[in-house]
């Protein structure tokens, strides 16, 4: 699904800005959704943490092009193989060894873990706000371009990932597929962008807009394959 979807942003961005900075914010919001801050929280609170477990998993490859291609891109660096080696491909390689293994965490560790993970909802909202905030509500319902590439981060795409996945591994992968990229576009467009000095308005439009759009979209998307609130 990321490598059909990477190359097709890779192009489709292109339709939408002559910049080339843009152009990758645009390439990036298009393949990549708000899995870690919203995705993972979403899915547990529906699903359970059994189903909370198969989106991570699934997700692992696309957590690998965020943190590699995406990350070069967003910040106007070269990938290099040094940069697959980072915190967060080192962690996941150190996850799924421990989870391998069969050991088990201490019950301290684990709290903090927990605890820690559920604080990523309440600060992806305090990130959206902040950028949201340097450019005012107004202008940011006014960029056009956010509600197009919005209608394809929030129904196009989950669609057509969910659907495919449906049809080949059937309802259960379907189900996850889908709800994973129904939702709205990552915070990193932003986050990467002030590591760099870029503008980030277009981003934060983009985040501003299809996070409220998903409010209507993820539960239409749910419904389609048959998840309930």
């Amino acid at each position: 699904a990321i490598v059909i979807l990477g190359i097709a942003s890779y192009f489709g961005s292109k339709l939408f800005s002559k910049d080339k900075y843009e152009q990758s914010v645009f390439e990036y919001s298009l393949a990549i959704p708000n899995s870690g801050y919203m995705g993972y929280p979403l899915c547990e609170a529906l699903i359970g943490a059994a189903g909370l477990m198969d989106m991570m998993l699934f997700a692992i490859p696309v957590q690998i092009y965020i943190y590699t291609y995406g990350y070069a891109r967003l910040t106007k660096r070269s990938l290099t193989p040094r940069k697959l080696i980072n915190s967060v491909t080192v962690a996941m390689l150190l996850g799924i060894a421990f989870g391998l293994s069969g050991l088990t965490l201490p019950k301290i560790p684990l709290t903090f873990l927990t605890n820690a993970s559920a604080c990523m909802g309440p600060i992806s909202m305090l990130l959206a706000g902040i950028a949201i905030s340097e450019f005012g509500i107004k202008p940011m319902l006014a960029e056009k371009r956010a509600y197009v590439l919005s209608a394809f981060r929030l129904v196009i795409i989950p669609l057509f990932v969910g659907g495919l996945a449906y049809l080949v591994f059937g309802r259960e992968v379907g189900a996850i597929a889908a709800l994973y990229f129904a939702m709205p576009c990552g915070l990193n467009s932003i986050v990467f962008a002030k590591a760099v000095g870029e503008p980030c308005r277009s981003a934060a439009a983009l985040v501003f807009v299809s996070t409220i759009l998903a409010c209507l979209t993820i539960p239409a998307v749910l419904f389609v394959f048959g998840i309930a609130a």
